[in-house]
C-alpha cells in the first residue's frame, strides 16, 4: 500500500485529531512499571511524552 503525502498532512495533529488522554496514561503506566521491573532502563524516561499527550489533551478538550 502506498500513501501519499501531501504538505505534511500524515500526522493527526495536523488533521485537528486529538490523541485521547488515555493513551497518555498507558504509556506513563506502562514505562514506570517497565522501570520498576527492569530497573537500569531509559522506561525511565517515558512519561515526559505522556504527560506531553496528556496536557496537550486537556489543553485541546476545553
Amino acid at each position: 500500500m502506498v500513501l501519499e503525502v501531501e504538505r505534511g498532512e500524515d500526522r493527526a495533529g495536523h488533521q485537528g485529531v486529538a490523541v485521547p488522554r488515555s493513551v497518555g496514561w498507558g504509556l506513563a503506566v506502562w514505562c514506570l512499571t517497565g522501570s520498576v521491573i527492569l530497573q537500569p532502563t531509559p522506561l525511565l524516561l517515558g512519561p515526559v511524552p505522556a504527560l506531553l499527550l496528556i496536557r496537550s489533551a486537556r489543553s485541546t478538550a476545553g
